[in-house]
């Protein structure tokens, strides 16, 4: 059986879903369901920053920009929150065109 595409070009596919849920729930959603939420972004971003770190040897520094789709401002807190948790320096770019946001 096909898996759906979970990571295109642009960034991370599915349906923003709002429902409160567990760290299991939410990774689940995603796999499963091709639904993303506030939850799975924090811990996208906990990950991210911890291999960035790792990398690094340092705390990173990384630009978040988003478009105007219905739901982003969760998605936006939530990578927000989780970066932060390992120590991440968080600039927000705001409305930006994905371009843009690949130029930065």
């Amino acid at each position: 059986m096909e898996r759906p595409l979970l990571h295109g070009t642009d960034g991370i596919r599915g349906a923003v879903k709002a429902a409160p849920m567990s760290d299991l729930e939410a990774l689940k959603a995603i796999v499963e369901k091709r639904e993303v939420n506030g939850r799975a972004f924090m811990l996208l971003g906990m990950a991210f920053a911890e291999v960035l770190k790792e990398d690094l040897g340092r705390q990173p520094k990384i630009v978040i920009g988003w478009d105007r789709r219905p739901g982003n401002a969760m998605l936006v807190s939530g990578l927000t929150d989780g970066l932060h948790q390992v120590g991440a320096e968080v600039i927000h770019g705001g409305l930006v065109a994905t371009p843009g946001l690949h130029n930065s």
